[in-house]
């Protein structure tokens, strides 16, 4: 009788070893998998700043291509206004010419000047947005490497289990002094 008392306790320790492990396996898996959804918004969130920011490198160049038409047309403004008040003034044609060359090399600098920080500001954005889908790609990436560990605690959370309710039943058995260790 106290041989069949002593195997009873044992099962009973050994179903809580495997119950316990069971238990610790999923939850070693559930935090995988949070994990997992973490890093997948995360690379939801990237994606769509970088899609953003890539929109707004068009802006840039939207407003940049108007800022040109815009100082090119009040370039050409003074430049025929500076040709008018030449004219009128009677100033010597050669004079006038090289005021009206330095004028209008400035002007070209001023042009070019917006085009460079606009193409600036464009790149600034278009870079942005390839590091954001950089970053995005490297959370996707991560994403099996969590499942994976997630599992494998798992399995060996439950094997831990097994063992320790089996080491339980094992000397449970053997410690009774009647009756052998399964």
């Amino acid at each position: 009788m106290a041989v069949t008392t002593a195997l009873v306790l044992a099962g009973v320790a050994a179903a809580a070893g495997v119950a316990s492990g069971i238990q610790a396996g999923n939850a070693a898996e559930s935090q995988a998998n949070a994990q997992a959804n973490q890093l997948q918004a995360q690379a939801n969130a990237d994606r769509y700043n970088a899609e953003i920011a890539g929109q707004n490198a068009g802006v840039v160049a939207g407003q940049t291509e108007a800022q040109l038409d815009r100082a090119d047309r009040e370039r050409r403004l003074r430049m025929g206004t500076a040709r008018a008040a030449g004219g009128a003034s009677g100033i010597g044609l050669e004079n006038f010419g090289d005021i009206l060359q330095s004028s209008a090399a400035q002007e070209e600098l001023n042009l070019l000047t917006i085009q460079s920080e606009g193409a600036l500001r464009g790149r600034e954005f278009t870079t942005g947005a390839s590091l954001l889908n950089t970053s995005a790609q490297n959370s996707i990436n991560q994403i099996s490497g969590v499942k994976a560990a997630g599992k494998a605690s798992k399995t060996a959370a439950i094997l831990g289990g097994v063992s320790k309710g089996l080491g339980s039943f094992s000397g449970m058995g053997s410690s009774g002094g009647q009756g052998g260790s399964f």
